[in-house]
Order: C-alpha cells, then structure tokens, then sequence
C-alpha cells in the first residue's frame, strides 16, 4: 500500500533488490506448483513498475523481464508450465502480460518515457517474448480464456506500435490453425476480429491490427501487397484449382478485407466496420498503399459485382458518365478494391422499404453502407488524387453521395419525384452515414482543382450549393465531429474502459457484460485526427472559392493604340 501511492517509495524498494526478491519467491512457489502467493507477487511488481520510469529501466536493463517469458508458454505440453493448475497458470499469465503492458506503454499513457518504452521494445523483441505474445493470442489452447487472450493482444498491441522490429516479427510470424495448417500471425488476427461474437472478442484483435498498422509504411505496404493479382496468362478456375486449401484461392489478409466488403456473401455489421477500420489504417497516410490496392485487381470470384462480367466489361460499363460530365474509369482502378467499393456503394446505400423501419433487420445494409463510405473517405485523404479521379469519374456515384449527404435515398426501383426513405433505421446510424458521405464529398472537393477530372473545383462547389448546401455539408461533418465515439477516439481512450487494471485483483472482464460490438466504435484516434483536419481544412477552400464565385468578372484587357508619332528609329 505504502508503495501504491508513493513513487519514491516505489523507486526506492525496486533499487534494494525487490525485482530479484520477489522473482525468486516466484521461482520457490512454481517449483511447488504454484499458489496464491504467485499472484500477489506478480502484483506488486506492477505496483513498483506503474508510473516509474526509472524502475521500468532497472526492471528491462537487469534482464528481470526475460525471466517471466517462461511463464508466458502457450503449449500445454510445456514442463515448465505443466507443473501448474490451469487456472493458476492462466491467472499469473495474465499479470505477467499486464507487467509487459506498463513498460511496454499503454495506449492511453503509463507514464513512460521514450528512451525507455524503446529499450522495452526492444527486449520484448529479442528476448522471443513478442513471439510467445503471439501464440497465447492465437493458440487454440487459449481459446477458451477470453481474460487471458484479451491481456495477451492488449501487451501485443503495446510491442509493436511504433517498432519495426516487432512488426516484423509479427508479420514473418505463422501460427497453426487447426486440424493441420499454418497462416501468417495478420491474417489470423483479422480472423478472430471478424468472427468475434461480443465486443470482449471483436476488439482486442483489432486493437493488434490498428497498432501494428498505424504510421507504419513498412507494414502497410507489406499488407497491401497480399491482395496479389491473378498471374497472366493464368485462367481463374486454374488458379482457383490450384492454390486453395478448399478449391478456392488461399485466404491472405488484404483479399479477406476485399471479401467482406465487395465479397458475394453480405457481412454481418461488426464485420463490414472492423473491416473498413482496418482499410482505413492500411492506406492511412501512405500513398504508395493506395495506388498499391488501385493497381491491383480483385479477383472476380470474391466480388458479386464481377460475377458476371470481366474486368474490361466493367471498365467499358464506366465510361459513360452521367450529369453532363465526360467520366473515364481505368480497367485497372475499377477493378480495384476502391473501384469495387464505388461500383457497390450506390446500391447498397439504397434502403429497403420492408427493413427501413426494424432496426435490427436493417443494420446489415446501413453498417455496410457505412463501412462502403469510410473505405472511400480513406484513399480520398491526404490529396490522393487518383482516388479523388476515380470517385469523380465513377458514373452515377457522386448524385448518390449527395442523396447520402442529404439524408435520404429512393428506394429500390422508386421514380424521381418518389418520396426518398431514411438512411437506416437507427438515428446515430443515420447521422454517421450522412457524415461519412460527407466526408467524401469534403475530401473530393479539397483535391478536385489537381485530380484531372471532367469536374472542377468550381464546378463541383457549385453543385454541392446547389443541391446539397454548404450548411449541410458542414454541420454533418461536425456531427461526426463532435459525436461521443470520435471524441472518445480522439483523446485515445477507445479501449480504455476494456483493459484489465493492472493492480486491481479482480480477475476476469466480464465478455457477456460488453456483448454486441457497437458500429461506431471501430474509430481510431486517427481517424479523429484526419477528420477534424479535413473539416479545418474545408472551410477555408469553400471560403476562396465563394468569394472567387461572388467577385465581379474583371474588366477585358483592352491594349491601347500607340501613336506613329511616339515611335522613334533604334
């Protein structure tokens, strides 16, 4: 108690030998099968650790940290961890993986400094504890102890943010996947975020992911590059014939995302917007990612849309544009992840009048409609102007953006001057979905003057006056803006309220009690970061271009003759 609330004091018993003390009561204890008193000790080292640089350094620089990675083992035929009751064990592993959390540097701040988050990083990494991370998250002998999973991906989360070294020992990392196969350590993680069934299981492996991808070109691009391109030359039914464990093509982390969102099969909710969550970080910042994922193609077989036409055939079906606007659309770009999202969009944003007031029937349709957005608002950031073209150009797209913008859409084979139905059922559905569309639009408006299309700048904000209004625009953006959830993202808490206390010696969160994965709860602090700069951002370009629309056509240049008078011989 007297070291809780006092950092001197802290720092003081960690300098006397409390680390090497308290380790070997651990060892005495594990040799006799393990007890309570393991639990308590491992307890008071995270009281000494927590908001104390000087003995997190003394903790990483003695090598105390690699004596815990035998604790840390994932196989249950392990002699080590064998001598132990499965439930002691799963108890002192999960205070072990909050130890790896406060030195490793929480999300939302654990009082490390850099030089010293660095060095922890970096032994996490050498000492093969960032690999048996990796194991306790995906083993199938930890599947059933949600606490211990969830503490494992949290501290996973916390070693690779920021570090390239552990990146990569997470991305060459291959787990085994029941009866008898391997995959890369992404794609497994991707797997168990989208087949969550409570927010408890669904967020802690995307916490992983946005962790590993966030700032991280060297991931970004490595995943990107997974949505690999059919071979030339190379039908489809032989590819298909020939790579996949199951007649189809082998699963990668770039073409799973592609499948839960142009895919035949509609995603459930959670997993069209963890899966937008995770494009959005793929391509955040980067665009070398997104002209990447423009270049390469989605295989036919995963995109309802392409089922019955080839790629040439939608290339050819885009080039007529409508509203007066000559529209070019690249065979390459429209079959690309973001061409598909822009080919699918329109028709999945168009309400059901059957399901338009059942809230539940209902949010299949509205949470992939809004996931279709946010994919398009992530490669239209950062002036990625071959997104912005490819936006522009798609025939059909931008009337639907607006009809989002404004709040309602016709439904399924209404007529013009049909009442248009709302958005979804749910209204904080509506309002993200409306500021979402908005964000595109926003996004296309800032590089429209340097993107090459048929559309200016100009015209462009006219249009949006006209037909959607400058107000609108803006207030749905601050909606989205000022909403509890971005805010939540915005001052990094996201998964505070899910992370278990380090010194708190109630064990397990409760799954059942965090059921249902919220959809607006996959933002991320960036996310908030770019949206509030685009907005910044909008309203000085709707500012000059108002006042260059409002200012007086200049006068035409008349030269003036010069007198024969005044001209003199050179």
């Amino acid at each position: 108690e007297l070291s809780r609330d006092s950092g001197e004091i802290s720092r003081l018993i960690a300098f006397q030998g409390a680390f090497d003390r308290l380790l070997e009561i651990i060892g005495d204890e594990a040799e006799e099968g393990g007890s309570v008193i393991i639990d308590d000790c491992l307890v008071l080292i995270a009281t000494l650790l927590r908001q104390n640089p000087a003995a997190q350094r003394l903790f990483v620089e003695t090598g105390t940290l690699e004596r815990l990675a035998p604790y840390l083992s994932y196989d249950p035929t392990d002699p080590f961890t064998a001598r132990f009751a499965p439930k002691q064990l799963t108890a002192s592993q999960v205070r072990i993986c909050a130890i790896v959390t406060t030195i490793a540097g929480d999300q939302v701040g654990s009082g490390t400094d850099e030089q010293t988050l660095r060095a922890c990083r970096d032994r996490l990494g050498v000492s093969g504890l960032v690999k048996r991370l990796v194991g306790l998250t995906t083993s199938s002998s930890t599947a059933t102890e949600p606490s211990l999973r969830q503490a494992a991906m949290h501290s996973l989360a916390c070693a690779v943010r920021a570090h390239e070294p552990n990146q990569r020992i997470l991305i060459e990392q291959r787990v085994p996947v029941p009866p008898a196969r391997t995959e890369p350590a992404p794609l497994r993680m991707l797997a168990l975020a989208l087949r969550g069934a409570t927010r408890a299981s669904a967020e802690p492996p995307l916490r992983v992911l946005l962790a590993l991808l966030d700032g991280s070109s060297f991931a970004q691009l490595h995943l990107a590059a997974t949505l690999a391109p059919i071979p030339t030359g190379l039908s489809l039914s032989a590819a298909a014939g020939s790579t996949g464990a199951e007649g189809g093509l082998e699963p990668s982390f770039c073409r799973s995302l592609a499948l839960v969102l142009v895919g035949k099969t509609a995603p459930s909710p959670s997993q069209a917007l963890l899966a937008a969550a995770v494009l959005s970080a793929l391509v955040r910042g980067n665009s070398d990612s997104k002209q990447l994922l423009m270049r390469m193609a989605v295989e036919p077989s995963l995109d309802d849309s392409a089922s019955d036409k080839g790629t040439d055939e939608i290339a050819n079906s885009a080039d007529s544009g409508t509203g007066g606007v000559s529209r070019s659309v690249g065979s390459a770009a429209a079959a690309s992840v973001l061409g598909r999202a822009c080919r699918r969009l329109p028709g999945v944003a168009r309400p059901s009048a059957e399901t338009v007031d059942d809230a539940d029937a209902d949010a299949p349709r509205a949470a992939l409609t809004l996931a279709l957005l946010r994919t398009l608002a992530a490669f239209a950031d950062d002036g990625c102007l071959p997104a912005v073209k490819l936006i522009l150009d798609w025939p059909g797209l931008l009337p639907s953006l607006v009809d989002v913008a404004k709040g309602g859409a016709l439904p399924e084979g209404g007529q013009a001057g049909a009442r248009p139905l709302p958005l979804a059922a749910d209204f904080e559905a509506v309002m993200h979905i409306r500021g979402q569309a908005s964000l595109v639009l926003a996004r296309c408006l800032l590089s429209a003057e340097h993107a090459g299309t048929g559309l200016t700048a100009p015209a462009l904000f006219d249009l949006l006056q006209q037909h959607l209004g400058l107000d609108t625009l803006l207030e749905n953006l601050e909606s989205v803006r000022s909403s509890p959830p971005n805010l939540k993202a915005l001052s990094g808490s996201s998964f505070k309220s899910h992370t278990p206390s380090v010194g708190d010696k109630g064990a397990q969160p409760d799954p059942a009690a965090l059921a249902g994965l919220s959809p607006l709860a996959a933002y991320a602090q960036a996310d908030a970061r770019a949206l509030g700069k685009t907005t910044d951002s909008l309203q000085a370009v709707i500012l000059r271009l108002y006042t260059a629309a409002s200012a007086p056509p200049a006068p035409p240049h008349v030269a003036l003759p010069i007198p024969a008078t005044t001209l003199k011989p050179v």
